[in-house]
């Protein structure tokens, strides 16, 4: 079982610094797998077609960032998350494409495999990655990026993925 040592628990408002999003890591507590979605094509959305974890933007009738995480991960994959599942936070990071956005990475341990429905506007698949098994690390876009069963996690995913292996000590990735 992964082990995630002193995550702050944090329910942050956004600063007035940036664009504020917020991201679900959802981890099966038993195998460590982690809740995945490849984002449906949109010709508006800068981040279409690539893998990512549920979430998205801070909006006005959010109270903080963790009710976005909460809210978006349930317009996205159908999946409602509850407080008592929640370990922490990440450090936010900001995509490679927009430094003006910062994204806060929220944790959750759940005890079983979730049902997903996805939101096929948002959506086009989710998968679990399984976050103990050896990754197949690859050079990508002036980086790293996971390869795994055809797809490319690469960006703000793969750095955010990167920092949870790290604190979970399981393993160091480029």
């Amino acid at each position: 079982m992964l082990k995630i040592e002193e995550l702050p628990k944090l329910r942050m408002r956004p600063t007035e610094c940036c664009r504020w999003a917020s991201v679900s890591l959802i981890i099966l507590k038993d195998s460590d797998e982690v809740l995945l979605i490849k984002r449906a094509k949109n010709d508006r959305d800068p981040w279409s077609g690539n893998v990512a974890f549920p979430g998205g933007h801070y909006e006005a009738s959010d109270k903080d960032l963790y009710e976005t995480a909460v809210r978006e991960t349930f317009e996205e994959v159908g999946i409602r998350l509850y407080y008592e599942d929640f370990v922490g936070v990440l450090d936010a990071g900001s995509p490679f494409n927009s430094k003006n956005t910062k994204v806060l990475p929220h944790v959750f341990l759940v005890a079983k495999r979730l049902n997903v429905r996805v939101n096929p506007n948002e959506v086009l698949y989710a998968f679990w990655l399984p976050l103990r098994e050896k990754h197949h690390i690859v050079p990508y876009n002036n980086g790293w990026a996971i390869e795994y069963r055809g797809e490319i996690i690469w960006g703000l995913t793969y750095r955010i993925i990167r920092e949870l292996l790290k604190k979970a000590n399981i393993a160091e990735l480029p």
